[in-house]
């Protein structure tokens, strides 16, 4: 094993992504509060307000969970977080409304797959696809499940 990057004093409060990509660039993380790339022992600023992230399997797209303006919302781009476009998800907005988390691209970032929590008990928490250009309410299915479900593209 080789140290890439150390991190220094972590507080209490700081939140430690736990999903990394490596891409040509470096590797990403979220600080917790911004996306980096950590390369040579050292990091630099790849997005702001970045808190998760999520890459492709060919490097080439990350999904980013992101707050901006007090409002939280995924964003699909490029590695060097350029070409950044809002995906039209949400987390849920209200009693009646699913909500959508761990959002994953494919291999080639074309379809997303995320955890869907429905509201209330009544056993519609499922694990669910749809393409990126998609409305996730259009979501196909992927597997039904119970509780704190870890799925993810292989």
């Amino acid at each position: 094993m080789r140290r890439v990057l150390r991190l220094g004093r972590v507080d209490d409060d700081t939140i430690i992504n736990d999903a990394l990509g490596w891409t040509r660039a470096g590797i990403v993380y979220s600080d917790g509060r911004h996306l980096r790339s950590a390369r040579k022992g050292r990091s630099r600023l790849v997005l702001r307000g970045a808190i998760s992230v999520r890459i492709s399997g060919d490097g080439r797209r990350i999904v980013t969970e992101r707050w901006l303006g007090g409002r939280r919302g995924w964003w699909i781009g490029d590695p060097a977080g350029t070409r950044q476009r809002r995906l039209p998800v949400s987390a849920a907005a209200g009693p009646r409304a699913a909500g959508y988390y761990d959002l994953t691209p494919n291999h080639d970032g074309t379809a997303l797959l995320a955890w869907r929590a429905a509201p209330g008990d009544d056993g519609g928490d499922a694990v669910v696809t749809w393409p990126v250009g998609g409305d996730p309410e259009t979501d196909h299915v992927a597997a039904p499940f119970g509780y704190a479900p870890v799925a993810t593209w292989n």
